[in-house]
């Protein structure tokens, strides 16, 4: 078994990360569970075009995923990148969904923090973060984003309550993303392990 690693965020980056979580006070149904494992397959349709199934504790984690593209690039395993949010940042709409865990107890927090343009933000921030990783060689040997990308980030998330998250935090989660992602789009398969105490995510598989 193997479980990838990632480095430190860069000297400008490294500061405090929040204690806190955006989920604290809320009740146990509506928090992210402290530690996940989220498990990856491949498989292939009748004209061999890979088909991404993503599973939680052995049920459907969300729709089977193709790349949507005319030349294979990996976009079907972008999962890594919301579990990645979710992992350090300790956040993602899209996660809460999936798993049941809306904040319905406060209609403001649901409607605002989980409800749809919160969800179709993050799902915007991913497809232009895998853009911006694809003109990087997928982030392999960095540690580092750079400085207008986390700015347009901080820019379309200020509405939101993640836009409190430093500009360290965001290039944490989307340096980890990228390193579990390599190592999933390498094998087709294997777990991702978030530990939101540690923030951070893992790739565990066979060799």
């Amino acid at each position: 078994m193997r479980t990838a690693t990632v480095a430190n965020p860069p000297r400008r980056f490294r500061q405090a990360y929040r204690k806190d979580t955006f989920d604290a006070g809320h009740p146990d149904n509506e928090r992210f569970p402290r530690r996940m494992m989220i498990d990856f397959a491949t498989t292939h349709d009748g004209n061999e075009r890979p088909i991404i199934r993503v599973f939680h504790k052995g049920e459907p984690y969300g729709d089977p995923l193709t790349d949507n593209a005319e030349e294979p690039d990996g976009y079907g395993f972008h999962d890594a990148i919301h579990l990645s949010f979710t992992a350090v940042l300790g956040w993602s709409p899209l996660t809460r969904k999936l798993l049941g865990l809306k904040r319905k107890s406060n209609p403001t927090v649901d409607e605002v923090q989980d409800g749809a343009r919160a969800l179709y933000t993050e799902e915007g921030l991913s497809t232009m973060i895998f853009a911006y990783a694809r003109d990087y060689n997928w982030l392999e040997g960095k540690a580092s984003v750079s400085s207008e990308l986390l700015r347009m980030i901080r820019n379309m998330t200020s509405h939101l309550e993640v836009g409190n998250c430093t500009e360290g935090e965001w290039e944490r989660a989307i340096v980890q993303a990228f390193s579990v992602w390599r190592e999933i789009k390498k094998r087709g398969s294997g777990t991702l392990v978030l530990n939101l105490d540690e923030r951070s995510i893992s790739f565990k598989g066979s060799q």
